[in-house]
């Protein structure tokens, strides 16, 4: 939700957590529980930058129609970087789910929502 993707060790500062292990089991969870919300919204682990071409690989051909969905809606934007199409967040993004546009503060929400869904599937496991 930072408008680009956010690495292992972005991660592991907005979460304050020296811990690549931790924020990977919660990466994971949130993908998981964005692929069963069966959405155009999708957590991606990408190896490189979030390109268009990336995003289609993993969704399938119909990723173009979801993409253009968000582009539409104003959530996604395109930039083109060279040959690739490059997917990012925009403002509206942060407006529609409620997360500030201060880096600072949405490094807190990130890190609260983290922690919230980290703790909240270990309940329902344990």
């Amino acid at each position: 939700m930072a408008g680009r993707p956010l690495d292992l060790k972005t991660l592991c500062s907005v979460l304050k957590t020296r811990s690549k292990r931790k924020v990977q089991k919660l990466a994971q969870m949130l993908i998981e529980e964005y692929r069963q919300r069966n959405m155009a919204l999708e957590i991606l682990e990408l190896e490189d930058g979030v390109k268009q071409k990336q995003v289609v690989e993993v969704r399938g051909s119909h990723a173009y129609k979801h993409i253009k969905q968000l582009i539409d809606a104003g959530l996604v934007a395109k930039e083109k970087v060279g040959r690739n199409i490059i997917l990012k967040t925009t403002p509206y993004f942060a407006d529609y789910f409620g997360l500030s546009h201060d880096i600072k503060t949405m490094k807190k929400q990130l890190k609260s929502l983290f922690e919230s869904f980290g703790s909240g599937s270990q309940q329902s496991k344990g």
